[in-house]
């Protein structure tokens, strides 16, 4: 099973696809004018972003860069979403984004679009 991207983590993230290669200084920098984090929070949740194998840093350099991409990290967060709220069925989650009148009329037409793009 795939492990659970947090919050935090993905705002790390969010820095290094912005920016690209970023230092952890660098990082800290954004994330205290963005979120209010200190350095040493910022430091932590790199640690553990490298610890899952999300961002690699060189050592010398402290350069961090991302492992993985925000495409992967959407895919990955969709079927855990799917497989733990809707019993694994993108059927129910659609259906109920429909039911709840959060998708609007041009967003039904563009999924429209999208599966008949994709049918092809």
């Amino acid at each position: 099973m795939m492990e659970r991207i947090f919050d935090s983590e993905l705002k790390v993230l969010e820095v290094l696809w912005e920016f690209g290669e970023s230092t952890a200084s660098e990082i800290a920098r954004v994330l205290n004018q963005k979120c209010d984090w200190s350095r040493t929070t910022t430091y932590t949740v790199i640690k553990k972003c490298i610890q899952k194998g999300l961002v690699a840093r060189e050592n010398e350099k402290f350069i961090c860069r991302a492992l993985i991409t925000q495409e992967q990290i959407r895919k990955q967060e969709a079927t855990l979403l799917i497989n733990r709220v809707f019993d694994g069925s993108p059927h129910l989650l659609i259906a109920n984004l429909i039911d709840s009148g959060q998708v609007t009329q041009e967003q039904l037409d563009e999924l429209r679009q999208f599966i008949l793009e994709v049918e092809k």
